[in-house]
């Protein structure tokens, strides 16, 4: 995923799991416009930790996390 990042009011940042591809999740959906693809547009209102779970088609899965500052 990308690196922890802080934003301003209103501001919009990209997501962005890397990887093998498969299905993600992100969780929480507060504030991610599409929560099921590697690379929603997240802007939460409040200080928010992002996961993010893929699942291979294999069925292995792995999780990264990112956390969205706002001040």
């Amino acid at each position: 995923t990308t690196e922890n990042t802080t934003i301003d009011p209103g501001q919009l940042v990209q997501l962005q799991a890397v990887g093998g591809g498969g299905n993600y999740v992100w969780s929480p959906t507060t504030g991610i416009g599409n929560p099921t693809v590697a690379n929603p547009v997240a802007s939460p209102l409040e200080t928010t930790t992002y996961t993010v779970t893929v699942t291979d088609a294999n069925g292995c899965t792995a999780t990264a996390t990112i956390t969205v500052t706002e001040p």
